[in-house]
């Protein structure tokens, strides 16, 4: 009797124990829960407790993970009649198995599932109502692609591997763009045949498809999405340079200057799209102005839509040039601070080194033609501060070592990048900015001829610089 009573009790646990835990087992959040999460760690982000942003990032990343943002979210009929396209806590029909005896209906003549296709007609439709809409759809992408750049992002920040990798994001149609999106104008017409077709637009709404290294628009997705794909090869690369086991054998070898090498063709590719953003924009102003700002056919442009269109276009243009040199210094060059200037390795002495000094100056060079168009550097004051860092290094380390033969042109880019220091400070006081500014601004006033005790200004330079690593075990800007 006491052993029938412990299995009834054993059996009303388990029952209780399930009640608990069922509702765990899909993803507990939907898509307005990760941007909820996005919005926290930005706010976290621009104070100075920036490593502690990293568990909202995280809960970001894990969420969107689990609701398969980074997969094209199949669309069924709502049988519940729900068709207010908001945002369910999980997408994937589950329950379609159930609704057929053979599984899930699939045409195998065609390889595109007709469940990923497009579903702009249906929803203009009042008879058919969907769980999800092609705006949804839409807006899951943007978060992932969002995502997965604020993931490049923190890893160069951080020194850390990257969290959302490319070849789990490479199924999923890259982010439409922003006129078309702003007029909703929204299809999923992907070019591959494994892809979302759109019946009603056949040829025509083909939409970019991963990865993609070209300049598109004026968007954050636009420009700036295809240098954080080539930033994350980088960051592959210098965790791989990295290993404690594996670095040095690395180097050197042929798989290694073959996935350099790949990485240069991807950059000359972007900085061409760039002459070609720039031309079209010349050329044709009201071309781009019609997709970027959808006026009415039949009315004239405005000469002051017009003007601010050309300022937009050469402020991305100036950010997106010195972001290419970055990366070509990234690429070739050392990330460290400390190591930099200590030059144990004699790196100083190679062809590299050379290499990365005109790029450096040029780098300077699109810093001045930002300073033109974005004063304040408010343009992309997140993401751009990291930058302005990396590139800064190299011209500390030819000051540090020219000290007063450091000739004229070499000064004027450093002044021009503590310029830029200084609006990045105002717009987003940070404190390793502020503390490089002072490192920068003490060795271009010695280089100038300011009396000073060179081992005591050296010393404290590299106490500063210490604070922040890119070594083996270093965590970037994380104190």
């Amino acid at each position: 009797m006491a052993l029938k009573t412990s299995q009834r009790r054993q059996r009303i646990i388990r029952s209780k124990v399930w009640a608990m835990t069922k509702g765990l087992v899909g993803p507990a959040g939907s898509l307005d829960d990760v941007i909820t999460y996005i919005h926290v760690a930005s706010i976290i982000s621009s104070s100075e407790q920036k490593a502690a942003s990293m568990r909202w990032w995280h809960a970001a990343f894990t969420l969107a993970r689990e609701l398969k943002l980074n997969q094209e979210i199949e669309v069924v009929p709502n049988v519940d009649g729900q068709s207010d396209g908001s945002s369910p806590s999980f997408g994937y029909p589950l329950g379609s198995w159930a609704s057929s005896p053979g599984g899930p209906a699939f045409d195998y003549s065609n390889p595109s599932r007709p469940s990923l296709n497009c579903i702009c007609d249906e929803t203009r439709n009042p008879q058919n109502s969907f769980t999800v809409t092609e705006e949804y759809r839409e807006e899951r992408r943007r978060t992932w692609w969002l995502l997965y750049i604020m993931d490049r992002h923190l890893a160069l920040c951080y020194n850390r591997p990257l969290a959302l990798l490319d070849a789990e994001s490479e199924d999923l149609l890259l982010p439409l763009d922003e006129g078309s999106w702003q007029a909703g104008n929204i299809h999923s017409n992907s070019p591959r045949s494994d892809g979302p077709q759109c019946p009603r637009s056949g040829d025509r709404n083909k939409r970019r498809v991963f990865p993609n290294f070209v300049c598109h628009d004026h968007s954050i997705l636009g420009f700036f999405l295809p240098l954080m794909t080539i930033t994350g090869e980088l960051i592959d690369l210098n965790q791989a340079r990295n290993h404690p086991t594996l670095g040095l054998r690395l180097q050197g070898k042929e798989a290694w200057e073959v996935h350099v090498a790949e990485v240069l063709r991807q950059l000359e590719t972007y900085k061409a799209s760039l002459t070609t953003f720039a031309t079209a924009t010349t050329v044709d102003p009201e071309a781009p102005l019609s997709t970027a700002f959808n006026p009415k056919l039949d009315e004239p442009v405005d000469s002051k839509l017009s003007e601010a269109y050309s300022w937009h276009t050469q402020t991305v243009i100036a950010y997106s040039s010195y972001l290419v040199h970055v990366l070509h210094i990234l690429l070739v060059g050392k990330w460290d601070p400390v190591s930099l200037i200590e030059d144990k390795d004699f790196w100083t002495s190679s062809p590299a080194f050379a290499s990365t000094i005109s790029h450096a100056l040029e780098a300077a060079d699109s810093v001045q033609q930002i300073l033109r168009f974005d004063p304040d550097i408010s343009f992309m004051p997140y993401f751009f501060g990291i930058q302005l860092l990396q590139g800064s290094f190299l011209l500390l380390l030819i000051v540090e070592r020219l000290q007063k033969e450091a000739g004229e042109g070499i000064l004027n880019a450093c002044e021009t990048m503590i310029r830029a220091t200084e609006s990045c400070v105002v717009t987003l006081n940070t404190e390793y900015q502020r503390s490089f500014r002072q490192v920068m601004r003490s060795a271009v006033a010695q280089a100038r001829g300011r009396p000073v005790n060179p081992s005591e200004i050296r010393h404290r330079r590299k106490a500063v610089l210490a604070l922040y690593r890119w070594t083996r075990k270093g965590t970037g800007l994380a104190l």
